[in-house]
């Protein structure tokens, strides 16, 4: 090195070998599936009567619904407002049921953020969200 020659450089092969990377297919929890497909219809079945029960009124606009009136409609209202409470919480029930670690947070954003629906459509998809097993 004394005569102005630089040492040989050796080059060497990259240590990390390219393998083959296969995507594996997630395991789709059946009973989540079930859950969330059966709240959906009970959103649309609740969303679709509560059309229909303030779409009808008396059929002549003189008339004014009387006391007989809202006393038929009691029982439809008081099962389509329980429906409507079941599909509002059901992200929060799938998440709990999968047992997902920010169990906390989807709840907080589901119970503030979930009466708009891309609020409960976003914590629907976090409820479905991968699970480490241990």
């Amino acid at each position: 090195m004394s005569d102005g020659q630089f040492p040989p450089i050796i080059r060497t092969r990259p240590t990390t070998s390219r393998k083959t990377v296969t995507r594996r297919r997630r395991k789709v929890d059946q009973t989540a599936l079930t859950l969330a497909v059966v709240f959906g219809v009970i959103f649309v079945v609740a969303l679709a009567s509560v059309i229909i029960l303030a779409s009808s009124g008396p059929s002549d606009p003189s008339e004014k619904a009387g006391p007989d009136d809202l006393l038929a409609a009691t029982p439809f209202l008081i099962i389509s407002l329980a429906f409507g409470v079941v599909v509002y919480f059901a992200p929060t029930a799938i998440g709990a049921y999968r047992g997902i670690k920010s169990i906390q947070s989807l709840a907080v954003v589901n119970v503030f953020l979930g009466w708009t629906f891309l609020g409960w459509v976003v914590a629907l998809a976090w409820s479905f969200a991968p699970v480490e097993r241990r």
